[in-house]
């Protein structure tokens, strides 16, 4: 990147953090953990045979670069979506086949649309000793938080390979929807619509971190709980208005989503793929991830094209070789009754 091209990188030294009330006065209930195991562990083993013979599935991020037409193009495919992502609904035949949230912020201002969301499975991630939000039709799954453990310490966050009985935190949704995709067994996920950057956000730096990141952050300060303000990046979501309503660090514009925090989870992420022959991508159109391998969308598309019709086209021929082959058999039958 040219000197010219960098982006403006404003700081405020506002540390403002207020965590709202609950403003629709729902009634908060304690998060059946056991359930959400058990639910969970149902779903995989009813899916097992289906999911070895897909392999693969999307993460859906939320960011700019989400298309509509891209979702179309997914619609036939296993993916897993979160948050407000039922803003796009208007714009695509896609659905996902599993939605997930977490921030608690977030769905607290959509408990109506989320419980009228039509999923395979629909999971809230739920931190101890959090209540759940009344989301119909959810289970609850643990997320661990252990923030001290590894945030601002230099230390990635642990992985879990098990999401019936827990997730971890990773600063993003789509930490704990990777833990889910690895658990399920997918063994190719694709992520798209995953910007990786705000306008506003939180930069939580610490000495030990920055070193960690030097090579995918070798061209930011190293900044400690402050703002950051980026004027090249003009939207947060794939649509205006997204987070209306949402209580964040000093006003609606302000994500909490810290870049640096969520970049090491993502080398975790990696880091767990890569060591148990799991393959994660990020096919999404531009952005900042660049922890996982990028691979173009449209080409991407084109290849599960290509390999699906050469797969109708081999279950013709085979359908077709055994028609062949009973006709043969009968005529021989036939043949000799004649004898």
């Amino acid at each position: 990147m040219s000197e010219d091209n960098k982006p403006e990188i404003s700081i405020s030294m506002d540390k403002t953090f207020q965590v709202p009330d609950n403003p629709y006065d729902y009634e908060m209930l304690e998060p059946d953990y056991e359930r959400g195991a058990d639910v969970l562990q149902a779903y995989k083993e009813a899916n097992q045979d289906r999911f070895a013979e897909i392999k693969r599935c999307f993460i859906i991020g939320n960011g700019p670069s989400l298309k509509a037409e891209d979702l179309d193009k997914i619609k036939d495919e296993f993916s897993i979506a979160s948050n407000r992502i039922y803003l796009i609904f208007n714009q695509t035949d896609w659905r996902p086949n599993i939605f997930t949230a977490t921030d608690k912020k977030l769905i607290q201002i959509s408990v109506p649309e989320m419980s009228e969301l039509k999923a395979e499975l629909k999971v809230l991630g739920v931190a101890k000793p959090s209540k759940a939000f009344p989301v119909d039709g959810a289970i609850c799954i643990e997320t661990v938080a252990n923030a001290n453990d590894w945030l601002h310490t230099g230390k990635l966050p642990p992985f879990s390979d098990d999401a019936s009985q827990c997730v971890y935190h990773g600063m993003s949704v789509t930490y704990l929807n990777i833990q889910l995709a690895v658990y399920l067994g997918f063994k190719e996920i694709y992520l798209i619509g995953m910007d990786h950057q705000y306008r506003r956000h939180w930069h939580a730096l610490s000495p030990a971190v920055a070193e960690l990141l030097a090579e995918q952050l070798k061209d930011k300060p190293g900044l400690h709980g402050r703002i950051v303000s980026n004027s090249n990046v003009t939207r947060d979501h794939f649509i205006e208005g997204y987070g209306q309503g949402r209580v964040s660090a000093k006003g609606d514009d302000i994500s909490d989503y810290c870049v640096d925090e969520v970049t090491r989870a993502y080398i975790a992420a990696k880091k767990y793929a890569d060591a148990h022959g799991i393959k994660i991508y990020n096919a999404s159109r531009g952005g900042k991830l660049e922890v996982f391998e990028r691979v173009n969308f449209d080409k991407l598309i084109n290849k599960i094209k290509l390999n699906l019709n050469n797969k109708n086209a081999e279950t013709k021929q085979e359908k077709h070789a055994a028609l062949s082959l009973n006709s043969k058999q009968l005529r021989n039958k036939k043949f000799k009754g004649k004898k």
